[in-house]
This record gives structure tokens, sequence and C-alpha cells, in this order.
């Protein structure tokens, strides 16, 4: 259960968030009265994404995004290293070659 404090109209109000696997109950309480919100955990996730969207911070796509960017990097680097370790190989063999 997370808990969290939130003002709204001058009222002080507790939020409890559970999650019970297939819905998320978020829970209003300013000691006078509770509101109970049930909500479907697909629904609950595109909220979170509008949440954090809105926010300004990264998403789910975003994050894909700089993971797969981050993937094409790492295979771009190697391939520098493998084409240098061949460079490598080939300037052995000849320095060898001549050697003896």
């Amino acid at each position: 259960m997370q808990r969290a404090k939130i003002y709204f109209d001058k009222n002080e109000y507790k939020l409890y968030v559970n999650n019970y696997g297939s819905n998320i109950e978020v829970l209003l309480d300013n000691n006078v009265t509770e509101t109970k919100l049930i909500i479907d955990s697909d629904l609950a996730s595109d909220l979170a994404e509008e949440l954090l969207a809105a926010n300004g911070e990264k998403t789910t796509v975003d994050w894909e995004d700089e993971v797969a960017k981050l993937q094409e990097e790492i295979e771009y680097y190697k391939d520098i290293i493998e084409a240098k370790e061949q460079q490598e190989d080939l300037m052995r063999e000849k320095f060898f070659d001549c050697t003896y």
C-alpha cells in the first residue's frame, strides 16, 4: 500500500493505493468521507503513462526507444572493435612472417 497526502479545495486528503492483481484501488480519505476508485490494471497503466508524459517524464515508449538506440550503438562499437582486432591480427601475421 502506498500512502501520500494531497490537498484539494483546501482540504487534506490521505491517498492510499492498493494493487489487487487485476485492479488498482485508490482510496481518498479526508477523515469525513472516503472515496474509493477501482481501476482496471490496463487502464491504470495507461493512466500512469499519461501522468508521466504530462509531467515531462519518460514513458515506457521513450525508454524502449532509448534502449533501441543504445543497442544500435553497441552493435556499431562491436563492429569497430572486431575490425580493429582483425587489423591487429593481420599486422601480427605480417610481422611474424617477416621475422622468421
